[in-house]
């Protein structure tokens, strides 16, 4: 195995608790200013997380597992990885429909005050991101029309 391909140790949490333990050999997540991909030995970092794919390649013979994630932080200490985010779930168990639904709720939320401008652009972002994995996952983008009638 190649000097760079260290193996780490990956830790996913959520409000609701420890959500994976993952010994890994990289991992990619969306950081607010684009991706960070992490490998074992890699530098202290933290910094926050943003909206989109996750992917963790563990160690051994297993395939990459892929997640949505959407707010938090992320720290890498001491080769452990701590990913702390608002909301993750497999990419496999996102449903379309509720993506689709997120979009509009988010859409329709109120723009009066910075604060909640900010906050209606936040959960679009996470929405649309959520949305375009599902359709990547589908097999490829569908267009709006056809999805505003079904």
């Amino acid at each position: 195995m190649p000097k760079y391909l260290r193996p780490f140790q990956c830790d996913i949490l959520t409000p609701g608790g420890h959500r994976e333990r993952i010994e890994a050999l990289s991992v990619m997540f969306p950081a607010s200013d684009g991706m960070v991909g992490v490998l074992g030995g890699r530098a202290p970092l933290v910094t926050t997380v943003g909206a989109g794919g996750l992917v963790v390649d563990p160690t051994g013979a297993g395939d990459q597992k892929r997640y949505f994630v959407a707010g938090g932080f992320a720290r890498m200490c001491d080769d452990v990885l701590t990913i702390l985010t608002e909301e993750c779930c497999l990419i496999k168990d996102l449903d379309g429909e509720e993506a689709w639904r997120d979009i509009e709720r988010a859409r329709a939320m109120p723009m009066e005050t910075d604060a909640q401008i900010a906050r209606r652009d936040e959960m679009l972002h996470a929405a649309q991101m959520k949305f375009n994995l599902v359709q990547l996952r589908d097999g490829g983008p569908k267009s709006i029309d056809e999805i505003g009638e079904e």
